[in-house]
């Protein structure tokens, strides 16, 4: 009775600590032909390995790919992930894979269809903010399950502006909001003006180890080593993804050594020449027998970045329209004008420039 009367007496405060509830499972391409993924996911802090089994059968799980630690993301005031990436080998078109990170799996197994490269449909969208946020996401995304749910696309391509940020508890939310769709295809994707813009904050570094995978796939296999241009082959297609970022009208952020996000105009042009200097070799490389088509994605479109695409002081322009025309892309595709637009091929100071979807 006394301790009853106690406890009715005092206001008792319980904080219970917050627990992982979604691994956050990210499917991508290698896309150098060898028909191996890549698959991203997050486990808690305390998890010093992590192992991802797969297999035929969700029975069977017979195949292993240890993770590749890749940095922690703080997904609330009292929540902080470990980022994980690993590649899946040993896959063959058109089976469908069982993985787990148990090697007896259970309910937690999830699977993936490995299409065809040649079958594959892309669903492309970009400037999506968590549905937390509200707004045009709770459009999106439902038209994004339903299509999956009737097979319309095998993959994902993703142009920037993640979340409405990648940061804290809507950058969570923004990553399990997808990955009904990221665990069962691949998810392409590259940085847009709101990650840089709130660098500061975490977004940029939060990208880098969420997406590492695209990094140590398609990124190492293109020569770029980078998850924010590279390039990959898929069907008929070759893929580019570049950032448009250095081209921007906002301040270019780059890390510190002391891990600090500040403006550096310095890092800005160097990342200009050489992803110039990757992009040239890579479209100078493309085999067009194999894949007849290019296709170029970004977040900004040419004509805002921020000036028209035809100013003397655009710097896309003058670094990668003769690229595209030289070597003949067939289409770009961007967003950040939160609108669609179809516009048909054109010159652009004085050069062939493709069709480009905003």
């Amino acid at each position: 009775m006394f301790l009853h009367h106690l406890a009715a007496a005092l206001s008792i405060s319980v904080v219970y600590a917050a627990t992982l509830t979604s691994n956050e499972f990210h499917l991508s391409l290698v896309g150098d032909g060898s028909g191996e993924y890549m698959m991203d996911w997050v486990t808690s802090t305390d998890i010093t390995t992590s192992t991802l089994y797969y297999g035929n059968s969700a029975s069977s799980l017979t195949q292993k790919a240890t993770g590749t630690q890749s940095g922690n993301v703080v997904e609330s005031t009292d929540l902080t992930v470990l980022c994980w990436t690993a590649r899946l080998s040993n896959i063959k078109a058109g089976s469908t894979i069982y993985y787990d990170l148990s090697a007896s799996g259970g309910t937690s197994t999830k699977s993936f269809n490995a299409t065809a490269a040649t079958s594959m449909t892309w669903a492309v969208f970009g400037d999506m903010g968590a549905t937390v946020l509200g707004k045009a996401s709770g459009i999106t995304l439902p038209a994004l399950k339903s299509g999956f749910s009737a097979n319309v696309f095998h993959g994902i391509l993703n142009i920037g502006d993640l979340g409405y940020e990648l940061v804290t508890t809507v950058g969570a939310a923004y990553m399990q909001q997808l990955e009904p769709l990221t665990s069962a295809v691949p998810m392409h994707t590259t940085i847009g003006n709101h990650e840089m813009q709130y660098a500061f904050q975490g977004a940029m570094q939060n990208y880098y180890n969420r997406f590492s995978g695209i990094t140590t796939g398609a990124g190492m296999a293109s020569g770029s080593g980078s998850n924010t241009f590279y390039s990959f082959d898929a069907g008929y297609i070759h893929f580019i993804f570049i950032n448009t970022e250095v081209y921007g009208d906002e301040a270019f952020m780059a890390a510190n050594a002391d891990g600090k996000w500040v403006a550096n105009d310095t890092a800005r042009v160097q990342m200009q020449q050489d992803q110039k200097n990757w992009m040239e070799y890579d479209l100078s490389h493309v085999k067009r027998s194999k894949t007849p088509f290019v296709v170029v994605c970004g977040h900004r479109p040419p004509n805002h970045i921020p000036t028209s695409a035809t100013s003397s002081s655009n710097k896309f322009t003058k670094d990668l329209v003769p690229l595209f025309d030289k070597y003949n892309v067939d289409l770009m595709i961007t967003g950040h004008e939160h609108a669609y637009y179809s516009i048909a091929a054109s010159k652009i100071a004085g050069y062939n420039f493709p069709p480009w979807i905003v």
